[in-house]
């Protein structure tokens, strides 16, 4: 990837971080700024400095509102997020973290997509990511209503009734999302996930792939489409870090062919901006997760390569999703593999 300030002017001072509440989230706000530069700080990558922490829990205060979204990544459930990061570096944060997660709480409450991006999934991973920070921060109630929701809309996508409905297949709106936001869920709530409900989920992902040759394989966006995009939201890419990650979850040796297909076949295709949500940012950060999470090089020299490819986005846009902050910090995570973690895990993320 072409640049050499791995810090660059958005992590350096917080007035090159993305501004306003418009879009909010770690992926289309300030709060991803936040969320990379204190962990940046906990990896010792980044200086701690008391004047920052405290600037970030004053916009976190004047932010704190109803938000119609509920996810990290996209909505609400970003404010807790970065708020818990705050509190497990300084713990005199916690009244800002009690405050966030009061009004996530109510927004919590309406009705939302299950989906990782915006609604009860993406709820889901942000409370396993705090309590993994702030054990026991979350009340447990919130956590069990969002698994509730993600485990019946799951369970209608892979009934007979779902041939009436558009399946989505990826990470961001489909049933790789659902499946890891579960499996996150039960490792930090001790939720519900029944294993025959991952079996079935990982069946059907296998079964919609579209074939290539040897174990290369696409994923569409559903099961009726043909064309196979490769991104961390949709398509194979997104199917990849699912699996990836439902695995180390799990435990479950059952995600091992959807592991070895998906994850070698996020490096053969290709295609996408360089961007992080919908391009080739997002596919090598999921490389670079393939190499943390399963200790094989291979992957971390094809994060590598695949990073090589990619130019920083040029514009004012410095986002994580679309902008520059997502090509900067996989700069940051190849330069320190194995020390930075991927937004939106859950558990894995903290």
């Amino acid at each position: 990837m072409r640049g050499s300030d791995l810090m660059g002017d958005e992590l350096r001072a917080m007035r090159g971080w993305a501004t306003g509440r418009v879009n909010s989230g770690i992926g289309r706000g300030w709060w991803g700024s936040a969320w990379v530069w204190l962990n940046l700080v906990r990896a010792g990558v980044a200086r701690d400095e008391v004047r920052t922490r405290r600037a970030i829990g004053r916009r976190l205060r004047q932010s704190a509102a109803p938000d119609r979204w509920i996810g990290a990544i996209v909505g609400g459930g970003a404010g807790p997020v970065v708020a818990a990061l705050l509190t497990h570096i300084d713990p005199g944060a916690r009244p800002v973290l009690d405050a966030q997660l009061a009004v996530w709480e109510g927004s919590c409450r309406g009705l939302h997509p299950p989906d990782l991006l915006y609604g009860s999934a993406g709820a889901l991973l942000a409370a396993a990511e705090i309590d993994a920070l702030c054990p026991g921060a979350v009340p447990r109630a919130l956590a069990a209503a969002q698994g509730r929701e993600v485990t019946a809309a799951l369970e209608r996508l892979l009934g007979p009734e779902s041939a009436a409905e558009e399946v989505f297949l990826g990470l961001a709106h489909g049933i790789a999302g659902l499946l890891l936001a579960l499996e996150a869920g039960r490792v930090a709530f001790a939720l519900p996930f029944a294993r025959d409900l991952r079996v079935r989920a990982i069946d059907f992902l296998l079964e919609a792939r579209l074939r290539g040759p040897g174990n290369i394989a696409g994923w569409p966006l559903t099961p009726v489409d043909r064309i196979v995009p490769n991104a961390w939201c949709n398509g194979t890419a997104g199917v990849a870090l699912a699996a990836v990650a439902g695995q180390r979850l799990s435990g479950d040796a059952a995600y091992a062919p959807l592991v070895d297909c998906a994850l070698p076949s996020t490096f053969v295709l290709r295609g996408g901006r360089s961007v992080y949500c919908c391009g080739a940012i997002g596919q090598a950060q999921i490389l670079l997760e393939g190499h943390h999470l399963l200790g094989d090089g291979c992957w971390l020299r094809r994060a590598r390569r695949r990073a090589a490819q990619c130019d920083l986005p040029r514009g004012g846009n410095r986002t994580f999703n679309q902008g520059s902050l997502g090509a900067r910090y996989l700069e940051l995570r190849l330069a320190h593999p194995g020390r930075l973690p991927l937004p939106g895990l859950g558990p894995l993320s903290a």
